[in-house]
């Protein structure tokens, strides 16, 4: 077999695509979240990898402390393209987040992101989204 034949027979039965790409509650919100977006002057950017805003800060434990980044994500960011910079990160809150692993990341996010001034933001799951509740959140981070 030729390294074509070896790297196609290693990976077609491991890998699909993930359809659908995000969740209905998470289309609906980043829908909503289109619109708050274009309204504040920024961009929304969804399941954006944490180690792509947050790197680690200590060469003598950067790989253990990267590790603890490098799988996680965050489900929506409000970005601003003119200062190049994460204004707000928004994490859906559906019922998964009341599971004591995910209160513990959700803890460990709360805590990287107000040592570098970061805005998290918590939205609950919900039928509708609310542009005028979502943009009162987002003031009452700022």
């Amino acid at each position: 077999m030729d390294e074509r034949g070896l790297l196609e027979y290693t990976i077609i039965p491991n890998y699909k695509e993930k359809n659908p790409f995000l969740t209905n509650n998470e289309l609906k919100l980043y829908k909503t979240l289109k619109k708050v977006a274009y309204e504040l002057k920024l961009t929304v950017f969804t399941q954006v990898a944490l180690n792509r805003i947050i790197e680690v800060n200590n060469e003598r434990k950067n790989q253990q402390l990267f590790n603890r980044i490098c799988s996680k994500s965050i489900d929506f960011i409000l970005y601003d393209e003119e200062k190049n910079k994460v204004k707000y990160c928004i994490e859906l809150n559906d019922k998964t987040h009341n599971s004591i692993d995910r209160k513990e990341r959700d803890l460990f996010l709360e805590k990287i992101f107000k040592l570098n001034d970061i805005k998290l933001i918590y939205i609950k799951t919900e039928l509708y989204y609310n542009i005028e509740k979502i943009k009162a959140l987002i003031k009452e981070a700022s």
